[in-house]
């Protein structure tokens, strides 16, 4: 995915029923805004991120992270597949998957061509590039002082 982290109006940040007093805020030099992602893009990353842990031989980095930081990438992991679980039972897709007899299979077959609903990919695309942020070369991340923080990972 181009576009992880996207900024967003202060407006925004309440809509979704969380607290300006602990969300994150990019750089002035970024342009300011508040620090979001849309849920999709971050689904996508977690099928990807499952994706290369089933070719690891492929992926060098995935296997120095479980060789290096296991206990962080098993997390990564579990967060990533409840991620999509819960993408898939919030957003059910109740298109109909029909099945068929084929030559040689002993039980009917799924036929999984089917027709569904989907989002306008070209419009949400357009949205995230309109939001995106570019940080500065060098940049580091610093807790802003009198910015409160969760007392856990959410």
């Amino acid at each position: 995915m181009q576009y992880g982290m996207i900024s967003v109006s202060g407006t925004d940040i309440e809509r979704v029923g969380h607290t300006l007093a602990t969300a994150s805020q990019f750089p002035a030099e970024a342009g300011g805004g508040y620090i979001a992602g849309a849920m999709g893009t971050h689904q996508l990353h977690c099928l990807h991120y499952v994706w290369q842990d089933h070719h690891r031989e492929y992926f060098p980095d995935m296997q120095r992270k479980i060789e290096e930081i296991p206990e962080l990438y098993e997390r990564h992991y579990e967060h990533c597949v409840d991620i999509i679980r819960q993408s898939l039972m919030c957003h059910f897709d109740a298109a109909l998957m029909t099945f068929n007899w084929v030559l040689d299979h002993p039980n009917p077959t799924p036929n999984t061509n089917v027709v569904h609903k989907c989002v306008d990919w070209d419009r949400v695309q357009g949205w995230l590039a309109n939001s995106a942020v570019q940080i500065p070369d060098g940049f580091v991340w610093k807790h802003p002082e009198g910015k409160e923080s969760l007392p856990w990972n959410p």
